[in-house]
């Protein structure tokens, strides 16, 4: 990632500047009329749409909007031309949660012998007898009370892996590229501290070690592990794939692996769906045909 931001690049969001975000656009509409007072349309446009982030709004789903919300009794139109708020929109604005934009998430609290050690976001939480790891200790989770967002827990003293929450973010392929373009070459970076420098050369000696520096897949006798290096959107498809296929396969971030098919059975199964990721024939010397 840092070379990619030397280079001028930084990774865009997942196809969120596609689309129109009108429900953020009504919000902003809103807002500004909250602060201005009242604006007259081709005000409003002009800092919205022209010089703001909603410049994907033309002027005539501009106009079609701002219709809309007059219906609604959010908005109306003085004789003299300028846009404020009805008094709908005024109790909408004044409301003290409208500011906050997005929802806030639901956090369940962490106690222990009656006293708070942190909390957990609501998507993340541990079932009865896991172990998690909390403000710098392990702790087994004894009650987990959905009523009171509460979770019971006492110190683990036994030994299973404790349980981490959050999930693992999109990886743009040409993030995956750069990856794979370090692993292959032999450069240093002056901003490597020793202990990094000397992971970078375990990493790029394994990558060698195993083939991956002039092929993408490793073969066992039964599986298949195939780095892509395509991105984690193509990696889920791929996955798809297998799975039409009746093929079982695990993810992690760079690499698909197919349990119990060998090489061949990979190729010849998910992968003749698609001419991208089949390997692309050799030709013989002479150039004549494909081997």
């Amino acid at each position: 990632m840092i070379e990619l931001l030397i280079a001028r690049w930084v990774e865009s969001s997942s196809g969120g500047c596609q689309r129109f975000n009108y429900s953020t656009f009504i919000h902003q509409v809103l807002s500004v009329l909250r602060q201005t007072g009242g604006l007259k349309v081709t005000a409003l446009y002009e800092q919205l749409c022209e010089r703001g982030a909603f410049d994907r709004i033309n002027r005539n789903d501009f106009i079609l909007l701002l219709r809309n919300l007059k219906e609604k009794a959010l908005i109306e139109q003085m004789a003299s031309g300028e846009i404020i708020l009805a008094p709908t929109g005024e109790q909408i604005v004044e409301d003290r949660n409208f500011y906050a934009a997005f929802a806030t998430a639901i956090e369940y609290s962490v106690e222990y012998a009656g006293e708070s050690i942190g909390v957990l976001p609501s998507d993340s939480i541990p079932q009865p007898e896991e172990a998690i790891l909390l403000a710098g200790r392990r702790w087994q989770v004894q009650l987990v009370c959905h009523a009171q967002h509460r979770i019971s827990v006492v110190p683990a003293k036994g030994k299973n892996p404790p349980r981490f929450s959050g999930l693992a973010g999109q990886i743009d392929p040409r993030v995956m590229h750069k990856m794979r373009e370090i692993l292959a070459g032999e450069r240093t970076y002056s901003y490597l501290n020793p202990q990094a420098a000397e992971m970078l050369g375990a990493a790029r000696a394994v990558f060698e070690r195993t083939g991956l520096a002039v092929q993408n897949v490793i073969a066992t006798r039964s599986s298949t592990v195939w780095f892509p290096w395509a991105g984690t959107r193509t990696h889920e498809a791929l996955s798809v794939l297998a799975a039409l296929d009746h093929i079982q396969v695990r993810k992690d971030l760079i690499s698909l692996t197919y349990d119990n098919c060998p090489q061949g059975t990979l190729w010849d199964g998910c992968l003749w769906r698609t001419n991208v990721w089949r390997p692309k024939p050799r030709r013989d010397p002479d150039g004549a045909r494909p081997v």
